[in-house]
């Protein structure tokens, strides 16, 4: 076949076809890319637009009306500050209800965002081409209280509608942005939680509101966020003068913070753990560590169930002596993860704090019950770190406490105005009249605040104590010591007072209770001579009491009566320096008694007073140099209570209301001794009685307490009641050092070094 050259009809009508699609294409082409050309336009206006309704926000957040302003009459300061505010944003724009903004369109806008179109300022685009310096412009809807700008009429784009920053995939930095929110959490008093260095990312100099944001929380172990339903309140930290906010949550626990935008699609969020006290830095975690006893019912006194929260120590430590007087009966525990309970009624923590019913039922078919509670407490692993309660300085009102201590819970309630009350962090209640601490033996001990401009008597600033009958008051004057001079050296003695009255409790202070004489003096040796009535002492003259029983109280031949005498002195004038220096010291919740399993003193409820403790019987600890001895043992800022913190203690408890110097009123309650003498001995802080002062027990019975003072010149000193005499706390009296037997026992004392 013979091909021909030149172009078939097909083949014109495909090359028309083709032609017309390029065509078609490049027109296409060229829409979008005007489309999209005013697409980024509105975009980088949106931009434009966004930052300048920040600015003028800052603008509008600083509008304020001073106290000096003359406010006009019926109207209030918040009136006047509306009223500026209003002006200030109908510098922009005009009303949505003015006739420039068409009304259709304006409809158009709401239906399709959802606004509120009173609350926004119309800027025409000629508005904002002559403003703000652009060629020509779009129309806008902005809010400046809200910080949004909206697109007027919309753009539509591929088929979807823009409005917002948002819709532009553009973030308001400053505000919207998901990263943009940055903020720190700690922890504050009781379940507070507290917000501080809330701010904006890029925006240094905007005072962030957080009545702007929404604050949300939630325990880790829950899936759905709670509002915060009470305001969140704002205040300025006195420790760094910070301003920041705070709320509080109802249980300690793991949670997480949300802080978001009004409009919920900005947030950030940061985790907090919320707990007793953090004590200090180097921690082991949380364990069980205290118990309290409550509604307690007994259907036989010769059944008695008792529970008592100076004995819990730490999951899965010693346990708890108990106190059961019958041994056949069967005990049960309602959740054994709160808390244990063994065959002979020893109650122990369990695993995780929280409520169970520990029951005694008995083979006659009768049963005693009572509900304990554990607390959560964080263990510290060094001995040595002292802290404060809020990490200031220590002092009278802010008590540093020991390593090795923690404050605990002791459930007291009632308080009256002259109360100095402690407020610790995490699941703990205000502790009342006196701050108790424990250390993971189970010893506890009771804060004596002391104003440290007061320790020491000070005639240039203060009038020394009256020597007659005065009556406590919140504001007396009653310093612990004053200065003496023996042999050319200067060193410190005791002020010691006499207290009497029922339910005023008076006080004088006695001048003739000084070393160099041989009434009631501190500190001060005695051997049997009247000549020897200092502790400082170069030579002595009697071989008795301190000369004969020295080495009993832990001295050797080398070092002799002399030496005791010269560390007792010693001893005395650190403890007051030390007092003076932080404020108060510590003394034993409870009387002593002893620890076989740490071969030390200890200070917990439920035991033997030391006097009736068979080690001391032995060995003749229960004389007063053996206590001496063993109370010095406890540690390197320990001793058996000096004369002087007696008093000191009496003062405190009387400033505070209390009574001290009766045998039958107590707090202005009839007090309820008897004999704590049980099947032969004397039970520490025996829960049947209200021998309970400022958090202070066995005062008024058990045993009478020896203490380190001295008088005439065979004989020490000894406080408070006794199973058969003198229940007064204040009571002093005095007795043979040397002796043994089961009617004096002694209280721990710590200074903080």
């Amino acid at each position: 076949m013979k091909k021909e050259k030149g172009i078939t009809l097909v083949g014109l009508v495909m090359s028309i076809i083709i032609l017309i699609i390029i065509s078609s294409i490049a027109v296409y082409s060229g829409t979008g890319t005007v489309r999209y050309a005013k697409f980024n336009k509105a975009k980088s206006e949106m931009e434009i637009m966004q930052t300048n309704v920040n600015s003028w926000y800052q603008e509008y957040q600083k509008i304020e009306v001073s106290d000096s302003e003359e406010i006009p009459e019926g109207k209030t300061k918040e009136d006047v500050k509306i009223e500026r505010q209003v002006a200030f944003i109908n510098n922009y724009g005009v009303a949505t209800s003015d006739s420039s903004c068409d009304p259709t369109a304006l409809d158009k806008t709401v239906s399709a965002t959802g606004i509120t179109a009173s609350d926004y300022r119309f800027l025409s685009g000629d508005y904002v081409k002559n403003n703000f310096g652009l060629d020509e412009s779009f129309d806008f809807l902005v809010s400046i209280p809200e910080r949004t700008v909206i697109l007027f009429n919309g753009l539509k784009y591929n088929g979807e509608m823009y409005y917002t920053v948002e819709d532009f995939g553009v973030y308001n930095v400053s505000y919207n942005s998901p990263n943009s929110i940055t903020f720190n959490l700690e922890q504050g008093d009781n379940t507070d939680i507290i917000i501080s260095d809330l701010k904006i990312i890029d925006t240094e100099n905007l005072e962030t509101d957080i009545s702007k944001f929404i604050v949300q929380y939630k325990k880790n172990s829950d899936s759905n966020y709670s509002n915060v339903i009470s305001d969140v309140t704002k205040f300025v930290d006195e420790n760094d003068d910070k301003t920041k906010f705070k709320f509080s949550v109802s249980e300690i626990g793991d949670y997480t913070i949300r802080i978001s935008t009004t409009d919920k699609k900005i947030f950030e969020e940061k985790s907090i753990m919320v707990f007793e006290k953090k004590l200090t830095e180097e921690v082991t975690g949380i364990f069980v560590s205290t118990i309290d006893y409550t509604d307690n019912t007994e259907s036989d006194d010769s059944k008695i169930l008792t529970v008592d929260g100076a004995m819990l120590l730490s999951a899965g430590s010693q346990a708890v002596p108990s106190r059961v007087q019958n041994d056949k009966f069967v005990w049960r525990t309602s959740n054994s993860n709160v808390a244990t309970v063994t065959g002979d009624g020893v109650v122990k923590c369990g695993t995780e704090p929280g409520i169970a019913t520990i029951t005694l039922y008995g083979s006659n078919g009768t049963s005693s019950k009572c509900r304990v509670k554990t607390t959560a407490k964080i263990a510290t692993t060094s001995s040595n770190l002292k802290y404060t309660i809020n990490g200031a300085e220590g002092s009278d009102v802010n008590p540093t406490i020991p390593g090795g201590f923690y404050p605990i819970d002791t459930n007291i309630t009632g308080t009256t105005a002259n109360n100095i009350e402690w407020k610790l962090t995490g699941n703990q209640i205000n502790t009342g009249k006196g701050l108790v601490i424990m250390n993971e033996a189970g010893d506890q001990f009771v804060w004596v605040p002391l104003k440290k401009d007061e320790v020491v008597l000070d005639t240039t600033n203060h009038t020394i104590p009256s020597e007659t009958e005065v009556t406590v008051t919140s504001d007396l004057y009653t310093p612990m010591a004053t200065t003496y001079t023996y042999n050319g050296t200067t060193y410190y003695r005791s002020m010691l007072y006499i207290f009497s009255g029922d339910t005023t409790t008076m006080v004088r202070y006695n001048t003739g209770y000084v070393p160099g004489t041989i009434h009631y003096r501190e500190p001060s040796l005695i051997t049997g001579s009247s000549e020897d009535i200092w502790a400082p002492m170069t030579s002595v003259a009697g071989t008795e009491n301190d000369a004969q029983y020295y080495t009993n109280a832990g001295f050797t031949e080398t070092q002799g009566v002399i030496g005791f005498g010269a560390k007792m002195q010693e001893d005395y004038d650190e403890m007051i320096t030390q007092v003076q220096a932080y404020g108060g010291f510590w003394v034993g919740r409870f009387e002593s008694s002893f620890n076989d399993k740490t071969n030390k003193i200890a200070c917990i409820a439920g035991a033997k007073s030391i006097v009736n403790n068979d080690k001391s019987d032995r060995d003749e600890d229960n004389m007063w140099y053996g206590l001496y001895r063993t109370h010095k043992a406890y540690s390197n800022t320990s001793s058996m209570i000096w004369d002087c913190q007696y008093d000191a203690m009496m003062n405190w408890m009387a400033k505070n209301g209390i009574t001290v110097a009766s045998e039958t009123v107590m707090s202005g309650t009839t007090r309820n001794v008897g004999n704590d003498e049980i099947n032969g001995k004397r039970i520490t802080g025996n829960p049947k009685y209200n021998d309970k002062l400022n958090n202070v027990i066995d005062l008024y019975g058990n045993s009478y307490e020896w203490n380190l003072g001295a008088c005439d010149n065979c004989n020490r000193t000894y406080r408070g009641g006794n199973i058969g005499h003198f229940f007064q706390p204040s009571y002093r009296g005095n007795g043979r050092s040397y002796r043994t037997g089961g009617t004096g026992g002694s209280r721990l004392t710590l200074y903080i070094k």
